[in-house]
């Protein structure tokens, strides 16, 4: 009878070491998990500043050319308007040897 009891007690105190080891493995594998989500993380928003950053840039860049651009088109505004008033004022306007004047209406 001693021999069962005792065969008893050993089995129990197997059964708690093993779920004792089998709740440290799980702790270790939640932490590995943890670990590893927390540097996905960490990766993900490093990229997410970095194209946030080249987006950025790249807004940047369009704004400039564009207002560029803008510049160029309103320049070259700016000449025809010149051009087209001055040809208003003056009836006759020679390039080389080539004279050109407007319609005369009869």
């Amino acid at each position: 009878m001693k021999k069962g009891i005792s065969d008893i007690q050993v089995y129990v105190e197997r059964s708690k070491a093993l779920s004792r080891k089998s709740r440290e493995k799980i702790a270790a594998a939640r932490n590995k998990a943890m670990t590893c989500l927390e540097e996905l993380i960490r990766v993900v928003k490093e990229h997410e500043t970095t194209m946030l950053t080249s987006l950025d840039v790249i807004d940047e860049t369009g704004k400039r050319g564009h207002a560029t651009q803008l510049e160029h088109f309103q320049s070259s505004i700016n000449q025809l308007q010149a051009s087209v008033e001055y040809c208003q004022g003056h009836p006759t306007v020679r390039f080389g040897k080539y004279l050109f004047g407007r319609p005369k209406i009869a």
